[in-house]
């Protein structure tokens, strides 16, 4: 037995507790017994239990059950609005589809159970009373930083493809290596990236890009796992970047930039997807210079396709597409160009924009950080400067409306827009000038009726 003891919160111990009572035996495991030992705070706590389906659903008969997954030993109760999982300790079957088991064989042994899963560190079981169940060296590879598959690596990779990207997600997120046999039979068959669906494959690549830091880089690139999941981006690594500003590949400054960046989900995607069509864009001038022009236009429609393949939602694509699309459009830390981005792509997607261009500077030519990095605090601070005055950089900021225009005697239609576009130009130029009887005077101006 290994002394290791785990804090169950009240909910699971409850309903573990409730099986025990009943005669059965029940542990917590996977994925919330590797956090407790690691000191992190698990998500939520799944148990494993030698008591059927049909012996659950009458211990819980007072509880709210849902019947998640009856055929593969699963259900879920809900304690105070809290879903957690309970399943029947299995053996499983062939996996045909590389998704889930044929079939599954209910079994009485918690040893066989735990065979089934795929990593050491995901395949311990805790209670109370017998402690840490681990026999297959879980807590050994916790203490160590190592990823090792639990039995064959080619069983479990063949078994399920996504156990590849799990893999990768588990090393990057815990800083660990992965064990040479692991690796080994990862690289073989990478093939079975192919046949997972897309969402599932979707899932996994986000973990793996929120959690990228410097330190796995290389580990990361060396796995060429990306490159299956999006194969545009093979390239990107075979793309030298003979220019001033950068001194790396754009597939390693791709890489760079996703690690430094601000640490949310659309703006690392724009990263890894910011520099796509560099390599079809790649011209070099009669000094040797490389350039890269229109990379950004091309570049955002090719990210809403690979986007769209992988399934991510609509809102997604269209923030990422965006930042891909302006990322390297010059800004200018004056009020009048802010407040004229801020109007075309509102406060919160330039400051988005400027994030992004942050991570994107970091990994590029040293040499230039520190001016490029000064002027992307100046501009900043003019956003922040534009918000905090309240300052008119939208139509809607301005001191006359639409309505105010018509009650001049103008007709309503387009005349209405360009009258209020030419307003706000003006009032980007000179904030003064946002008083209704001035703009009431600029129409009369420069209109007639």
């Amino acid at each position: 037995m290994n002394r290791v003891k785990i804090n169950i919160p009240e909910a699971p111990k409850m309903l573990m507790g409730i099986l025990e009572n009943n005669g059965y035996r029940a542990y917590v495991v996977g994925g919330a017994v590797r956090d407790a030992i690691l000191d992190k705070t698990p998500k939520d706590f799944d148990i494993t239990t030698n008591a059927t389906t049909e012996q659950m659903l009458h211990v819980f008969r007072e509880f709210n059950v849902i019947e998640t997954g009856i055929a593969h030993g699963t259900i879920t109760v809900m304690v105070d609005d809290e879903p957690i999982e309970i399943t029947t300790f299995r053996v499983d079957g062939e996996y045909t589809n590389s998704r889930q088991p044929d079939s599954v064989m209910f079994t009485n042994d918690i040893v066989e159970d735990l065979a089934r899963r795929d990593f050491t560190i995901n395949a311990m079981a805790y209670n109370d009373r017998e402690w840490l169940i681990d026999p297959y060296g879980g807590l050994f590879d916790l203490k160590k930083g190592v990823i090792r598959c639990v039995g064959d690596p080619l069983d479990r990779f063949e078994e399920d493809g996504l156990r590849i990207l799990r893999c990768i997600k588990f090393s990057i997120k815990l800083g660990f290596t992965i064990d040479m046999e692991t690796k080994l039979a990862m690289y073989s068959k990478m093939d079975r990236l192919t046949l997972l669906s897309s969402e599932r494959v979707q899932s996994e690549l986000n973990q793996i890009l929120l959690h990228l830091s410097h330190k796995n880089i290389t580990q990361l690139h060396e796995t060429r796992v990306l490159e299956y999941i999006v194969p545009e981006l093979k390239a990107l690594f075979e793309t030298p970047q003979n220019n001033p500003y950068h001194i790396y590949n754009v597939g390693i400054h791709t890489l760079k930039a996703v690690a430094t960046s601000n640490n949310e989900l659309h703006i690392r995607l724009a990263l890894l997807l910011h520099d796509i069509c560099k390599p079809e864009c790649k011209t070099t001038d009669e000094n040797g210079v490389d350039h890269f022009y229109k990379h950004g236009i091309k570049g955002s429609d090719k990210a809403i396709e690979i986007m769209k393949g992988l399934r991510y939602s609509n809102e997604m694509i269209e923030k990422v597409s965006t930042l891909i699309l302006y990322h390297d459009v010059k800004l200018e830390p004056t009020k009048k160009s802010i407040k004229r981005w801020m109007n075309r792509l509102g406060v919160d997607m330039l400051r988005d924009l400027i994030e992004m261009r942050l991570g994107d500077i970091y990994a590029q030519n040293p040499e230039y950080l520190e001016e490029r990095k000064s002027k992307i605090v100046d501009i900043w601070n003019v956003i922040d400067e534009v918000v905090k005055e309240g300052e008119c950089f939208s139509i809607k900021d301005l001191n006359i409306t639409g309505e105010d225009i018509i009650n001049l005697g103008y007709e309503q239609g387009k005349i209405i827009g360009d009258i209020l576009k030419f307003l706000l130009d003006a009032v980007i130029e000179d904030e003064s000038l946002n008083e209704k009887s001035k703009l009431l005077e600029i129409i009369g101006n420069n209109y007639k009726f």
